[in-house]
């Protein structure tokens, strides 16, 4: 790690301070992957495919655990989803920030059936398909595996929320089974308390213009 800065450095045209240590190859994997780590939240996919590329460059499983600060069962896990997932979908769906484990076990599971995959690669290969953020090109790929026939099912809608002034508050993703309403960091939590106070009163005034909408139907 760290080649980034040589060249940044090299471009510039600085001097800079190094620390020269002696390290073993499998030291290197580790402070490598403690690096990376600290920098910036790995996604699920990410941590996986690191932990394949070490794996095929012949290190130990009891490295990859240390490179990823995880047990020998969830460097398994990571492994065997990288595996399934043929490399190709994975730079197709991208970092997939807020898919988990489970969703990308459920993806790999269905991957080992051919007529799902081709239905995912269908997905990938759309017109609009690059167009949808990373989560959502996730949720179209998986679901396509997932049916048996018929197009995918659409994504979540998000709507963007804002204040008078423009700013970001948060955004609304709703699909067929649910509502989700997801906070911008800067105004959570105390938005958030107070909007869960707020909400009784808010549902019991949708009620009653609900009401009164339909009595007008009557007449």
């Amino acid at each position: 790690y760290g080649h980034r800065r040589i060249r940044a450095a090299q471009v510039l045209g600085r001097s800079v301070k190094a620390m020269v240590r002696a390290l073993s190859d499998d030291e290197l994997v580790v402070a490598q992957g403690v690096e990376n780590s600290a920098r910036e939240d790995l996604s699920f996919i990410e941590r996986a495919m690191f932990a394949l590329r070490l794996e095929e460059a012949g290190r130990t499983r009891l490295v990859i655990q240390q490179a990823l600060a995880v047990d020998k069962a969830e460097a398994s896990k990571l492994i065997g989803v990288a595996r399934a997932v043929p490399r190709e979908f994975a730079r197709a769906l991208g970092k997939a920030p807020k898919v988990g484990r489970p969703r990308w076990l459920e993806f790999a599971e269905a991957l080992k059936d051919d007529a799902a995959r081709m239905r995912a690669i269908a997905a990938i290969g759309a017109d609009d398909f690059s167009k949808a953020d990373s989560d959502d090109r996730f949720a179209r790929a998986l679901a396509a595996a997932l049916r048996k026939q018929g197009r995918p099912a659409p994504s979540a809608a998000a709507v963007k929320l804002t204040d008078f002034q423009g700013q970001a508050i948060g955004e609304m993703r709703a699909s067929d089974r649910n509502i989700k309403l997801v906070l911008e960091k800067s105004a959570a939590p105390a938005f958030a308390a107070f909007l869960t106070d707020k909400l009784p009163g808010l549902y019991e005034e949708f009620r009653a213009l609900a009401a009164s909408a339909d009595a007008s139907k009557d007449y």
